[in-house]
């Protein structure tokens, strides 16, 4: 029986194996750490006696391919849908709220807001940004539209910074029309944002670690690749520290690694990937701390914080493209974001509670009109071997949608090779 052999078990390779193993195919996947899930993970963290997860992050109703995955694995029941869709935001200089609600109807205003100085802004404002599918490949966000559009500080950027990692003057414009166009444009249901509330691992790996095994797919732990070789265009063996694994003619091999392992692996792909930063600041919490309107999550403007979470006694500050703080000593920066989180949720408590700073300097690539134009294919020039990652040519942003997607892409693709 033909092999599909898959280095690295982070989303990427699980949802290639998910669907190699639905074809009938034998899967070994070789992660080189202790556990699965690579950025998209839970840990218990004994300092502040919470599971924590790596980031945090929302899917939105129109991520078809994460849906359909948790569908399978069965855990869907476990995110929390928020209906009707809404996203809430406050200007932390000017303490305007307001939420951003994609509408049903033609003629409902897609923002709500409280306060008289905060512009209404209409559908026919947000159908303007048709205009980014019109930009060339190597037009940003801010060449379409400048930092003084309306929509440029309180949507735009905003979003380029969350869906992107990459802020709006440098984000292509393509890549950020393509992920609204599965959301915002396709309705309020599209737009529905999904929260982990029960952690990532418990929602995402634990399920697909249970379902493959219980199909006999192999999982090997702590096994870190040192060299792949091949003759022929055709990959003949693994190298591992301590061994060898043979490749039969007809099997295939996926790498789905970071870009940076990749091309200590396959130098021949010549990658030039720009990586960006995200920070995570997760606190304790008592449970009497809310943010405005009792949300689960809120976005800001004008602060070093740009995104807030709740979850029990869990407080979570999400920082994109974090180029500006990354190098802060984490006790000053959360001293930072700990004065930011008082003066948002109206609480007097000037030491911060216990807390663990996060750091990810190569959290996702930039996704910039040059590095969205060096994306590789998911097929490389040796024959058996593929490649799979957010990082890869999927059309999507750098997403958890994004990673599911390119192991379906890179599992169709070892499936017809196999046929």
């Amino acid at each position: 029986m033909t092999t599909v052999h898959i280095i690295g078990g982070g989303l990427a390779g699980l949802s290639c194996a998910l669907k190699c193993q639905n074809a009938d195919k034998k899967v070994v996947i070789y992660e080189a750490s202790p556990q699965a899930g690579g950025r998209c993970r839970s840990y218990f963290d004994t300092e502040l006696d919470l599971l924590i997860d790596n980031g945090s992050h929302i899917l939105l109703g129109g991520n078809s391919a994460t849906l359909s995955y948790l569908n399978q694995i069965g855990s869907r029941h476990l995110i929390t849908e928020i209906r009707p869709a809404k996203f809430p935001f406050l200007n932390i200089k000017d303490n305007n709220y307001w939420e951003v609600t994609p509408p049903k109807f033609l003629s409902t205003s897609w923002l709500k807001n409280k306060s008289s100085d905060m512009p209404k802004i209409k559908l026919k404002e947000f159908i303007l940004l048709i205009k980014l599918g019109l930009a060339g490949r190597n037009e940003t966000v801010r060449d379409i539209f400048c930092e003084n559009h309306p929509l440029y500080p309180i949507l735009l950027d905003p979003l380029s910074k969350a869906a992107l990692n990459t802020s709006a003057a440098d984000a292509s414009a393509l890549l950020l029309w393509k992920f609204l166009k599965k959301t915002l444009f396709k309705g309020e249901k599209a737009c529905r944002p999904m929260i982990f509330e029960n952690g990532l691992s418990p929602t995402l790996i634990d399920p697909t670690l249970q379902y493959l095994q219980k199909s006999g797919t192999k999982i090997l732990f702590q096994t870190r690749i040192k060299k792949i070789l091949y003759e022929n265009k055709k990959v003949k063996a693994l190298k591992f520290p301590d061994k060898f694994f043979s490749i039969q003619p007809n099997d295939s091999v996926v790498l789905a690694v970071p870009p940076d392992t990749c091309s200590e692996l396959l130098p021949e792909l010549n990658l030039e990937l720009q990586t960006l930063p995200i920070v995570n600041v997760h606190f304790r919490i008592n449970k009497n701390i809310t943010l405005p309107g009792n949300n689960l999550f809120l976005g800001l403007i004008g602060s070093k914080s740009q995104w807030i979470f709740i979850r029990d006694k869990l407080l979570s500050v999400t920082i994109s493209s974090a180029k500006s703080v990354v190098n802060m000593p984490n006790k000053e920066l959360v001293q930072v974001i700990w004065d930011e989180i008082q003066y948002i949720c109206k609480i007097n408590q000037k030491n911060p509670p216990p807390w663990r700073v996060i750091k990810e300097k190569k959290a996702t690539i930039a996704q910039t009109p040059i590095a969205v134009g060096r994306r590789p294919m998911v097929k490389t020039l040796i024959d058996n071997l593929f490649i799979a990652g957010d990082w890869t040519n999927t059309g999507l942003p750098a997403t958890i949608e994004g990673s599911i997607l390119s192991g379906n892409i890179a599992a169709n693709e070892v499936i017809k090779t196999i046929k």
